[in-house]
């Protein structure tokens, strides 16, 4: 993650779901390192809650897009 100053909770999500895509899609190991510098958005706690707790972010991709992802598989 690189921080802008435009950077926000949307770009925040956009990051993430590349990330989802690289290591579901793409079969990437990858590792997501992330300091609390970082985290300048009280939502990305949620959404890192998600992560932890589910191993995934329910809102973060349409219910179209999670189907067809795995249709492809």
């Amino acid at each position: 993650i690189q921080l802008t100053k435009t950077y926000n909770e949307q770009t925040f999500r956009d990051d993430l779901k590349r990330l989802f895509v690289q290591v579901g899609e793409r079969n990437r190991r990858t590792v997501f390192l992330l300091n609390e510098t970082q985290l300048i958005d009280e939502s990305f706690f949620e959404y890192l809650n998600q992560i932890l707790s589910n191993g995934f972010v329910s809102t973060l991709f349409t219910d179209e897009v999670s189907r067809r992802s795995v249709e492809s598989r």
